[in-house]
């Protein structure tokens, strides 16, 4: 309280007269400024004057109301040009919890926004879909695009946006206008509670000894689920494993270094974290890799691999541990934290930048396969990959990065901008 203090004293000897006091709504906009102040990566705040910025639409914002309040911290945040330093509210951010614990109520779908790096808005199209939701039983299937939400375009929304009209009440209905491969269509859908299974594995078995394990998103239970199938899985010896992070679009950052971690012989770099002031922590792997590392390491990566699976993938390919295939990767290499604020809604912070365990600087620069393979036909599910890889029917490719094993000199792709 002290510090909000502080600043409305600041505010009145700036040339505020006392019968203009600071009202709540302004006060929020000060918690927000505040917020962004301690936290933000670039202390240079994009080459500006923070307090000045502040000062300004302090000046010419209407603060008359809460939404008010709110359109005067989006347009604080618009001056950082960072798309991923954004304003949540009350639903936006009670969506977001629920969405990274792994519970909801929806319509059983993944949704990532294709768009040019560094937009946070474009086009709602499915990463994946939960097998026996609603959205899987009317027949909806990664790659379609979602074009409006009852009623509402979803172009030009924020993730964000897009995840707060998808959820709600169990049992409530929703419209979905979904463009797919063989035209659009309406779906009236209902609702469900549902708990997303970040992990999907199996020994595919055949001549190859082909384990398969899938990664899809990064949720708080990824960790867990990844070392249960982990140790599952190295029970039966395999002669390879092939991780599949293609169309995960990241999460929580935490988790994908523990899964890292647990590939990952002890005390080798798993990711830098850095500033404007350059590396300030490294994060290594603890407690030894729950798999032998002789058993040779496969990821299958796409364009959709973003963030914290970006994480993942740059440290098995600069560890040398295994190889990518695939297509390069997406290039979010920065990192956010939420900061919740006192009317409920919250703020996503850019808080660091990553690095790769070789110091490079992933962010709208995706990482490159050591092996470039269209993996269009390969399901991105236990038993479909296993189907195919026991008729033999995988890309002629993929197999060639398969038979080679092993690690690969890293390698890196520019995002077009």
């Amino acid at each position: 309280m002290l510090g909000i203090a502080g600043l409305a004293s600041v505010i009145l000897l700036s040339g505020a007269s006392p019968a203009h006091a600071v009202n709540k709504n302004q006060l929020l906009y000060l918690e927000a400024w505040k917020a962004v102040d301690r936290a933000y990566v670039d202390k240079t705040f994009n080459g500006q004057n923070w307090y000045k910025i502040r000062e300004s639409l302090l000046q010419s914002e209407s603060f008359g109301d809460r939404e008010q309040a709110y359109a005067a911290i989006r347009k604080l945040l618009g001056t950082l040009g960072d798309p991923f330093t954004r304003h949540l509210g009350p639903d936006q951010y009670e969506a977001l919890k629920r969405a990274s614990s792994g519970q909801l109520s929806g319509i059983g779908v993944e949704v990532g926004l294709r768009s040019d790096p560094g937009s946070a808005t474009g086009r709602a199209e499915v990463l994946s879909v939960v097998p026996g939701g609603p959205a899987d039983r009317a027949g909806v299937a990664a790659g379609d695009t979602i074009m409006s939400i009852d009623g509402r375009e979803t172009g030009g929304l924020s993730l964000y946006s897009i995840g707060a009209l998808l959820q709600g009440e169990t049992g409530s209905g929703v419209e979905a206008e979904v463009q797919t491969s063989r035209g659009r269509r309406v779906l009236s859908l209902q609702r469900e509670r549902l708990v997303v299974t970040p992990v999907q594995y199996q020994a595919c078995g055949g001549e190859r000894g082909v384990a398969y394990l899938r990664i899809a998103a990064f949720n708080q239970q990824t960790g867990k689920q990844s070392g249960e199938a982990l140790t599952k899985l190295a029970a039966g010896s395999p002669s390879l494993l092939v991780m599949d992070l293609r169309n995960n679009g990241g999460g929580v950052f935490a988790q994908g270094v523990a899964v890292a971690q647990q590939l990952l012989a002890e005390g080798t770099e798993v990711v830098l974290i850095a500033d404007s002031e350059g590396v300030r922590e490294r994060y290594e792997a603890e407690g030894g890799a729950m798999l032998d590392e002789k058993v040779p390491l496969i990821v299958l990566v796409n364009s959709r691999t973003a963030s914290a699976a970006e994480v993942l993938a740059g440290a098995v390919q600069d560890s040398g541990r295994g190889r990518l295939a695939g297509a390069r990767t997406f290039g979010k290499g920065v990192v956010q934290t939420l900061t919740p604020l006192s009317d409920g809604s919250a703020l996503a912070v850019t808080v660091a930048r990553y690095q790769t365990p070789a110091g490079r600087d992933i962010n709208r620069v995706g990482i490159a396969p050591d092996v470039e393979a269209d993996l269009d036909g390969v399901p991105d599910n236990a038993a479909g990959f296993c189907a195919l890889a026991r008729a033999g029917k995988l890309p002629g490719a993929l197999l060639d990065g398969m038979s080679r094993g092993g690690g690969a000199t890293p390698a890196l792709a520019q995002l077009p901008r």
